[in-house]
């Protein structure tokens, strides 16, 4: 999703990452495979850009910028799934931890 993030809308992101969570947490979909991960995308995004989004996952320039993005998290404390790190309008930042339960 890292190629998603950086190449369409933020809405047309947020919505279809959304979707990814209520695939893999409550419909038990293991998106880590390819085809599961191509049909989810397509409730959101037209079979040509899920093509592109799932052709980018594997190439060295998106998996790096994952691997990038996963050490920074690591360094901030990030552990488990959900983890997510926010900032609030004053600009405060916090680390929030949700059951995968």
């Amino acid at each position: 999703m890292v190629f998603a993030k950086a190449t369409f809308s933020r809405q047309l992101y947020e919505s279809a990452f959304q979707e990814l969570w209520i695939a893999m947490w409550e419909q038990g979909l293991d998106v880590s495979k390819p085809e599961v991960l191509a049909e989810v995308l397509a409730r959101h995004f037209p079979n040509d850009d899920v093509k592109r989004i799932v052709v980018a996952a594997n190439t060295p320039e998106w998996k790096q910028k994952l691997n990038d993005n996963t050490k920074r998290a690591l360094e901030k404390g990030a552990f488990g799934a959900p983890w997510l790190w926010v900032r609030n309008e004053e600009g405060k930042e916090e680390p929030f931890f949700g059951s995968d339960r």
